[in-house]
C-alpha cells in the first residue's frame, strides 16, 4: 500500500515540477517575444513619424511582418503561461507592459499632434497616423485580454488629458496665432481627437465590449479542448 502511495506522491511531485518548469519557460518566452515586438514596433513607428511614410514605405511593409509575428508569439506564450500553467507572476509583468504600451501611445499621440500642428503631412501620412495609433491600441487591448478581470478604466484618464492638450494646440494653431496654412487641416485634428476620445470613453464606460472574446478564451482553457497543452 505504501509503495502505491509513494509512487503516487512521486508522480504528483514530478507532474508539479514539470508544470512549474513549463510555467517559467513560457513566461520567459513570452517576456522575450513581447519585448522584441514592442522594441521593434517603437523603432519602426518612430522612423515613420520622423522621416515620413513614403520614405520608409517598404521598410514599414516588411517590418510589420516580424513585429506582428513576435507579438503573436508573445501572446500565445503569455496565454499558455497564465491560463494553462497558472503563472501568478506573469500577470504582473503583463500589467507593467500594458502601462508601458499606454506610455508609448501617449508619446506617439503627442508626436502626431506636433505633425498636425505644423501641417507638415500629406493624406497618406495622415492615414498612417491613424493606423499607427490604432495598432498601438490593439496591442494594448491584446494585453488586456491576457489578464482575467483586468480593468481598462484607469488607462482612459491619461488619454483624456492628452486630448485636452490637443485641444490646446488646436486653439493656439487656429485661434490665438493662426499661422499661415490651410484651415481645412482642422478636419484632421478633429478626426484624431474624436477617435482617441471615443476610444477613451469606451474604456471608461467599462461596458464589456471585450467580454465575449474574454469569455471565449476562458471557456476554451477551462474545457477539455485545452488538455493537449497541459
Amino acid at each position: 500500500m505504501r509503495n502505491h502511495q509513494g509512487k503516487f506522491t512521486s508522480d504528483a511531485n514530478k507532474a508539479s515540477s514539470e508544470r512549474s518548469l513549463l510555467s517559467q519557460a513560457t513566461m520567459l518566452a513570452g517576456v522575450v517575444s513581447l519585448t522584441l515586438s514592442m522594441g521593434g514596433g517603437i523603432w519602426l513607428i518612430w522612423n515613420i513619424l520622423d522621416n515620413g511614410l513614403m520614405d520608409n514605405l517598404m521598410m514599414a511593409l516588411v517590418g510589420i511582418v516580424p513585429i506582428g509575428l513576435a507579438y503573436l508569439t508573445a501572446w500565445v506564450f503569455s496565454i499558455l503561461s497564465i491560463r494553462v500553467y497558472n503563472n501568478l507572476l506573469f500577470p504582473v509583468f503583463v500589467g507593467g507592459y500594458a502601462w508601458l504600451t499606454l506610455a508609448g501611445l501617449l508619446v506617439l499621440y503627442v508626436k502626431v499632434m506636433q505633425k498636425l500642428f505644423t501641417q507638415a503631412y500629406q493624406f497618406p501620412n495622415f492615414i498612417a497616423y491613424n493606423f499607427i495609433l490604432l495598432a498601438v491600441l490593439l496591442a494594448l487591448f491584446g494585453l488586456h485580454l491576457l489578464i482575467e478581470e483586468h480593468d481598462l478604466r484607469p488607462f482612459s484618464i491619461p488619454i483624456f488629458f492628452a486630448g485636452s492638450l490637443q485641444l490646446g494646440f488646436m486653439i493656439v494653431r487656429y485661434v490665438v496665432y493662426p499661422i499661415d496654412g490651410n484651415e481645412l487641416f482642422i478636419v484632421g485634428d478633429l478626426w484624431i481627437f474624436g477617435m482617441m476620445q471615443t476610444i477613451a470613453g469606451l474604456m471608461l464606460a467599462h461596458n464589456g465590449i471585450f467580454n465575449p472574446l474574454r469569455n471565449s478564451i476562458t471557456d476554451y482553457f477551462s474545457s477539455k479542448r485545452s488538455q493537449a497543452f497541459r
